[in-house]
């Protein structure tokens, strides 16, 4: 259903709505039709790779890399400490 709408939408977006934005993109219905496919075909996939990925755990890693970036940086960093409890009134933006 979601797939098959956002086909359609896409359809008429081409037939109606770019023509008048970009006179010179409007083509033929079947040159649409093939656009409107290829991406449709592309968001699929991008969905089905994101739903997998994070069904299973890519959040985690992610969530791991954060940490070992601010391990990284508060490494490097001469003074981790945060803006809001800085000893000097300057220091507060």
């Amino acid at each position: 259903m979601n797939t098959g709408s956002g086909f359609i939408l896409a359809m008429l977006v081409w037939a109606f709505i770019i023509p008048l934005i970009f006179p010179r993109m409007a083509g033929p219905v079947e040159e649409n039709m093939v656009v409107t496919a290829i991406f449709t075909v592309v968001s699929v996939l991008r969905s089905f790779t994101w739903r997998r990925l994070f069904n299973n755990g890519f959040y985690v890693t992610l969530v791991r890399w954060g940490k070992w970036l601010r391990s990284l940086v508060t490494q490097t960093s001469p003074s981790a400490e945060p803006i809001s409890q800085s000893k000097y009134a300057s220091d507060v933006i």
